[in-house]
């Protein structure tokens, strides 16, 4: 499972819009079959601040959501243009001790404080449903003016059996013998491999581009709509983008690019990739080693990148994983 929060703030006048692009964009992410909970939240005494609980099944499924029309739409087209300042948790959920009764069921955040889930000695059964209905599957509509609460009493007769087999099984509650499949797959459409390749060769020219600041070529390649996320959090658009390479603010000097994957949906391709870099942003250093996703779209015949967004990899965790 991906699961993380995302924390936007907007302007208080925006309200009223930023509400109904999140039902609108809420609705749709809960039917991608990847999707496992897409909760939109006000934070209660700060108008201005919207706080979403996202869940994947895998990041196949997230890079698929993000590659969706309705995120170009309502997300990267709405809510990315309007909000003035964006931050990202990634979310781990903690290891659950199996007993006679289960006690508690929490989930911590990268900064360890954990939300346990008030209440105790609790069916299977129903812990099961507990997480499902804390995850909103049955939920409907947009949470407005209410924070997430971690504990719902279970008054509800719960259906969904097939949801709960996978759910006892990844607690390993259920005897050997059982199997549960997913009824949906994400996956990309067929594409051939003359596209892959030439979603590769625009990667190449990206690379090329960055290491030579050629702004002409960033102008061709970048959608007018364009939006990036940096590791830092930094939201900038087209503009902003090449007005800063054109001021030689940013230099890059080294830029290799590893594990590069392309997911094709149409007419959305989904970039993937580790990138070491060398480089400097003013008097700052911004060399490291980044995991990045980079969307494009095709307009007209032609690919344009419509969003970008990067986070600074932990060298110890991820050097570990990459001996694997």
């Amino acid at each position: 499972m991906v699961s993380f929060t995302v924390r936007m703030r907007f302007a208080d006048e925006d309200r009223h819009t930023i509400s109904d692009i999140l039902e609108k964009l809420a609705a749709a992410s809960r039917q991608e079959p990847g999707c496992v909970s897409y909760i939109p939240h006000w934070v209660e005494g700060d108008p201005t601040t919207v706080v979403i609980y996202e869940q994947y099944k895998d990041d196949a499924s997230l890079d698929a959501h993000r590659a969706t029309s309705h995120f170009q739409q309502y997300a990267v087209g709405g809510l990315y243009q309007m909000m003035r300042e964006r931050a990202v948790e990634n979310l781990t959920a903690c290891h659950l001790t199996c007993t006679t009764h289960l006690h508690c069921n929490c989930i911590a955040h990268n900064s360890m404080s954990i939300h346990p889930v008030q209440g105790t000695r609790h069916s299977v059964l129903n812990i099961a449903c507990l997480v499902f209905l804390f995850d909103s599957w049955f939920e409907s509509g947009l949470t407005s003016d209410t924070h997430m609460r971690c504990f719902d009493p279970v008054r509800a007769p719960f259906s969904a059996k097939s949801g709960v087999c996978l759910l006892l099984l990844s607690f390993g509650l259920l005897g050997p013998g059982w199997v549960v499949e997913p009824a949906f797959a994400a996956l990309p459409h067929h594409a051939s491999h003359e596209q892959h390749k030439e979603i590769e060769t625009l990667e190449m020219q990206w690379r090329q581009a960055q290491l030579s600041n050629d702004v002409g070529t960033m102008d061709r390649l970048l959608a007018d709509d364009y939006i990036g996320i940096s590791a830092s959090g930094t939201i900038e658009t087209k503009a902003e983008a090449l007005a800063l390479r054109r001021a030689g603010t940013l230099h890059i000097t080294t830029l290799d690019l590893n594990d590069l994957k392309v997911r094709i949906y149409g007419d959305t391709a989904v970039v993937t990739s580790r990138a070491d870099l060398e480089g400097t942003n003013g008097t700052s250093t911004i060399s490291g080693r980044y995991r990045y996703t980079r969307v494009y779209n095709r307009r007209l015949g032609q690919w344009k990148i419509v969003s970008f967004e990067a986070s600074h990899m932990n060298d110890d965790k991820d050097r570990d994983k990459d001996k694997h």
